[in-house]
């Protein structure tokens, strides 16, 4: 047995039972290190092995994980096993090495007790707790409908879980700030970067702050989507939870802008709009765009992300006489939804608002409108 660094992850290689030299390669180092201990130990046990490793009621948290839920998961986005990686993984070390008999409710709830004990280290936030207990009791269920893995059922659904904590609310760039920022970067440029990765930025702010696109649907709308005023997102280009079709009008900032940037790129037809991959745009956010928002805001937002521009969308729409169904149905999620983060905009807003987005963001392009920058601040 010997594992071997390999281009798509770690590289485990032995010899079966007939000397017949075999490979496999796992994505991850920590499956690979398991997979060979098995192998060694099912070598040492000889004709036991099948006695032992076998038995549904000796295997492991860890086991399971590498066989049966690897096979559940085949279908899952990647974004969403990535979650459940995080969870098992990062979280949930103390239990992959326990036969899933062991994992009574008793068992998951000193886990759940230890991950909130400052005596363990630093503990989990209660969020991040319900969350990890979630993602378990899904693989738990799955333990359970493979069948005889988990005669006495779900212990998760015995677990009293914590309380989950308010969220805070959702911070956004005032109108003015927003048109600072994009207007810094079409005048200006960006210091440090080359080609046409300006204008690049420039429409990524666009499709972000002035449509309110998310980040996944930054990167994946084509030129193709632009038609006849609008911007058409279909449900193959947005999270699998709101894959549905939605058409955004534009405003004549924003149509302008997006024609400036296509003429730049050269993009048409299917190119898309943002040629990056989601993990760029992520760094993007991180080393570049979350600078510039403290900047701008002096300071007021400290860690501001690609969503902090949808925010500032969804916010600005109520600002513009949007009602509560006309912004979630364009900004692609419920109404619930959008109540829920924000409200808080929703009890601020000024008795006189602006007939339209072309009106509010030519009021905020003036240096001398102050009062919305004070009291979009004021309201959160």
């Amino acid at each position: 047995m010997s594992l071997h660094p390999h281009k798509n992850g770690t590289l485990v290689k032995w010899r079966d039972e007939t000397g017949k030299q075999c490979s496999r390669v796992f994505k991850r180092k920590g499956d690979a290190e398991r997979w060979d201990t098995d192998v060694k130990r099912r070598k040492q046990l000889g004709h036991l092995a099948g006695e032992v490793f076998d038995a549904a009621g000796t295997m492991t948290l860890a086991q399971f994980v590498a066989g049966p839920w690897r096979t559940h998961t085949a279908g899952m986005a990647s974004n969403t096993r990535a979650k459940y990686a995080w969870a098992l993984e990062k979280h949930c070390k103390p239990l992959l090495d326990l036969p899933l008999t062991e994992l009574t409710v008793p068992t998951l709830a000193k886990f759940q007790h230890d991950m909130l004990s400052p005596e363990k280290g630093k503990p989990a936030t209660p969020n991040t707790t319900r969350e990890v207990l979630s993602k378990l009791g899904a693989v738990l269920q799955i333990a359970v409908e493979h069948g005889g893995l988990m005669p006495r059922g779900n212990p998760a659904h015995g677990l009293r879980k914590v309380k989950q904590h308010a969220r805070a609310e959702k911070d956004a760039l005032t109108p003015r700030e927003l048109e600072t920022l994009i207007g810094g970067v079409v005048s200006g440029g960006e210091r440090g970067l080359r080609g046409t990765l300006a204008g690049r930025t420039r429409a990524i702010l666009v499709l972000g702050g002035r449509l309110g696109l998310r980040p996944e649907e930054i990167v994946a709308v084509p030129w193709s989507g632009l038609q006849d005023g609008y911007l058409r997102i279909s449900a193959t280009e947005t999270k699998a939870t709101s894959a549905h079709f939605r058409a955004i009008k534009l405003d004549k900032l924003s149509a302008q802008a997006l024609r400036e940037w296509q003429l730049e790129s050269g993009g048409r037809g299917k190119d898309r709009i943002v040629p990056m991959t989601n993990q760029a745009l992520k760094l993007w956010g991180t080393r570049t765009l979350r600078k510039r928002i403290h900047e701008v805001t002096g300071g007021r937002i400290e860690k501001g992300s690609t969503y902090t521009l949808r925010h500032t969308h969804a916010s600005a729409l109520h600002y513009a006489a949007f009602t509560l169904p006309e912004a979630a149905r364009r900004m692609g999620h419920k109404p619930e939804t959008h109540l829920r983060h924000y409200a808080h905009v929703l009890a601020m807003l000024p008795e006189e608002r602006y007939p339209s987005l072309d009106a509010l963001y030519a009021a905020a392009r003036q240096p001398q409108v102050a009062a919305l920058g004070e009291h979009w601040v004021n309201s959160r």
